[in-house]
């Protein structure tokens, strides 16, 4: 977030809280739970830079055309891009394909670990 960005939260806070009715608590609570949220998204894009492998993947998109399309619909563009970084990273983890004569003995550690 830029410096401008961070001013337009404060001012937007404060404007909501300098009035009549509001005590200078409120008003201090709110910048406070506006810079919480500043850092959060900011520690949250940290965490994804710092991510050892790429999610710059079209992984969401060839896999679930419609989902991808149905959140691009209704979330925000931060929001969307943050989502579809989280598919994008399911698709990043190391797998191993499992022998078909092997499945029966899958499904008993499936179930074994269901209701255990």
């Amino acid at each position: 977030m830029s410096s401008t960005q961070r001013v337009e939260s404060i001012n937007a806070v404060v404007h909501k809280y300098v009035n009549s009715h509001s005590t200078l608590l409120e008003c201090f609570n709110g910048i406070q739970e506006m810079l919480s949220r500043e850092l959060q998204k900011a520690e949250y894009r940290d965490y994804l830079a710092n991510l050892p492998f790429s999610i710059a993947s079209s992984s969401a998109i060839r896999v679930f055309p419609k989902l991808v399309k149905n959140l691009r619909d209704i979330l925000t563009e931060e929001i969307f891009s943050i989502q579809k970084a989280q598919i994008d990273i399911c698709f990043e983890y190391y797998s191993k394909l499992i022998p078909s004569n092997q499945y029966l003995a899958c499904d008993k550690v499936s179930l074994y670990l269901l209701f255990d």
